[in-house]
């Protein structure tokens, strides 16, 4: 619009003009329409720097209002906040700021540096992409890796502990409950450190040929190298859903996941029953506020002392079966002998078998020798007593035949001889 008032000015300038020159000198013509045109010019001039002072002051402003928000947010990041709209800029913002929706304030930089420092050094160093760089020793368990950062001159090679780790997501497991994916390959001892390589030792002695052994030699890395066991924390399955939880982990456990923060039951176990107050956070168990509801939390797992056990049980397992070996081998040999034996006492029985009815038979023959002993002596007994019957009977008769003889034939004056015993078989 003022585009269109300009330009009609000036054709009315250049008319007026031209009807001056009628009137006017024309040097009095070109001073006033120069003039005019200057004034015009000055007008245009005028108007584009308040413009462009508009436009600046408004960019100024608007500015100095984002200088404002920055340093309340800065302000804000450095000290924490309250604000719910400064919260809500740095949560819209570029970066975004990750803060949670229901969050009433937010940590200040200090107090989250040092949340951080106290997780860290909870979890101690930590040495990633570790690869092997040697066979594993199969005698020792003993192997050497290369450790790409940080520089493992930080490794204490007197005794320093560390627990190795295959890098990776975790997969579900496979069929029948397989293992699948990144493992717990173990609890070493930093032996040696030279440059960027160190050599681990096992805490626990491997046998050549158990398990843990071969899946060691079987892994090609990269690992990741703790100097503290992992802790387990609640927050660190917060993300993932019932389905992503039954699939990652195993079925013993993974019910006991899935219904963690969820409403408790009457067969949940009473420490693991979490009551919540009005302003949906946990009571302590003294605590004599009303609970809104009760929840059901999952214990946490100590993995160090848990994987110590297992290792022990697996140590006491590992002489259990070679004590059970030794007796196998003592009980074969034992067996052994007592199948010699055996051998030797059935064929010794065999031969008392024999000899016993050897045995036998000859009693049957002195047994039927004796019988027959018997009956000749019998026969014999009978005949000495018939015998002895008729020598008494012929004494009584010999007696009776001398008494009846005279005197002189029996010659009285000479004594009798007494008559000889009969012979048997006269």
């Amino acid at each position: 619009m003022i585009l269109y008032v300009l330009i009609v000015l000036i054709l009315a300038s250049f008319v007026f003009t031209f009807l001056g020159t009628r009137v006017w000198h024309w040097g009095y013509v070109l001073l006033v329409e120069a003039v005019f045109l200057a004034t015009l010019g000055f007008f245009v001039l005028a108007a584009e720097t308040l413009r462009v002072n508009a436009v600046l002051r408004s960019q100024v402003n608007r500015q100095e209002t984002e200088l404002l928000q920055l340093q309340a947010d800065n302000d804000a990041l450095h000290a924490g906040s309250e604000d719910a709209a400064i919260m809500a800029r740095l949560r819209n913002g570029e970066p975004a700021l990750k803060i949670a929706e229901e969050a009433e304030s937010m940590a200040s930089l200090g107090s989250l540096n040092h949340e951080l420092m106290m997780m860290t050094r909870r979890r101690g160093r930590v040495w990633r992409n570790v690869t092997p760089a040697a066979p594993i020793n199969p005698q020792t368990g003993a192997i050497q890796v290369n450790i790409a950062s940080p520089a493992p001159s930080g490794l204490d090679s007197n005794g320093t502990v560390v627990f190795v780790f295959e890098e990776g997501a975790p997969q579900p497991p496979g069929e029948n409950g397989a293992l699948r994916g990144p493992q717990y390959l173990g609890e070493f001892t930093v032996a040696q450190v030279s440059g960027q390589q160190a050599q681990l030792v096992p805490v626990n002695p491997l046998l050549p040929s158990d398990y843990q052994t071969r899946r060691l030699a079987g892994s090609r890395g990269p690992w990741v190298m703790y100097e503290t066991m992992p802790t387990d924390r609640h927050e660190v399955y917060a993300a993932w859903n019932d389905e992503q939880l039954q699939q990652l982990l195993p079925k013993a456990t993974a019910n006991e996941f899935v219904r963690h923060g969820k409403e408790a039951t009457t067969s949940d176990d009473p420490h693991r029953k979490v009551r919540i107050g009005v302003d949906n956070k946990p009571l302590l168990p003294d605590d004599a506020g009303e609970a809104t509801k009760v929840i059901y939390q999952r214990r946490l797992r100590d993995y160090d002392t848990e994987f110590n056990e297992l290792t022990r049980r697996r140590i006491r397992m590992v002489a259990e079966i070679d004590a059970v070996k030794k007796d196998i081998e003592q009980l074969t040999a034992a067996m052994e002998v007592a199948n010699k034996l055996e051998a030797y006492r059935t064929t010794e029985r065999q031969k008392l078998t024999a000899e016993l009815e050897g045995i036998r038979k000859e009693r049957e023959t002195i047994e039927r020798h004796l019988a027959k002993l018997e009956e000749m002596l019998a026969k014999a007994r009978q005949l000495t007593a018939e015998a002895l019957a008729r020598n008494r009977q012929m004494v009584a008769e010999l007696a009776a035949r001398q008494l009846a003889q005279p005197a002189a034939d029996r010659g009285a004056s000479a004594e009798a001889e007494s008559p000889a015993p009969l012979a048997l078989g006269r």
